[in-house]
């Protein structure tokens, strides 16, 4: 399990990796970025994992977050585009669009149970690390009281899915959830 989990952050470090060098120098724009990134992952690697999965739970999962992610995608680039702030790439924004590019080559020759474990072992530590970001670095550094509104909004959208794919993870292996996030902290 823990080679499973290294081998799975190897894929999310790269995201997080400017992370720090970016930290102050945040912007809208930059935010707006991160946050559409993000979303379009979860979409992508979702729409993947409804014809690849053998696992009713992880199909199920992966429809959810393709149809909860893809209304909120379209929530927040339509608030964007209403406030004239324009997604500018940076760091962050590269290193997820990267990310994703990597964890779907890596999941599309899987199959069956082989899938379901990897893929639900990036979705884990990848909405972990969302949810530190958004609570530790894009919220506070947004200057637009409503992208900063639709942050908070979005935030319980990647408790959601950080909940239900540790649900799925402890069905998969038939043990009880583990929980390291809380639901609402703004």
């Amino acid at each position: 399990m823990k080679i499973l989990l290294l081998f799975a952050s190897a894929f999310i470090a790269p995201i997080f990796s400017a992370q720090a060098q970016a930290q102050s120098a945040l912007d809208d724009h930059q935010i707006a970025a991160i946050i559409t990134a993000a979303h379009a992952l979860d979409i992508e690697s979702g729409k993947l994992a409804q014809f690849k999965s053998s696992s009713p739970e992880v199909q199920f999962f992966a429809q959810r977050m393709v149809a909860d992610h893809t209304a909120a995608l379209e929530s927040l680039t339509e608030r964007i585009t209403r406030l004239g702030i324009t997604p500018r790439e940076n760091g962050i924004s590269q290193g997820l669009k990267s990310s994703a590019d990597k964890n779907i080559a890596r999941l599309r020759p899987l199959r069956g149970d082989e899938f379901d474990k990897e893929y639900i072992n990036f979705e884990i530590p990848f909405h972990e690390h969302m949810l530190e970001m958004i609570d530790n670095e894009l919220i506070h550094n947004v200057k637009n009281e409503q992208l900063k509104s639709a942050l908070v909004k979005t935030r319980p959208l990647f408790f959601h899915t950080y909940e239900q794919a540790i649900r799925v993870e402890s069905l998969l292996k038939k043990e009880p959830p583990r929980r390291k996030h809380q639901c609402c902290t703004h």
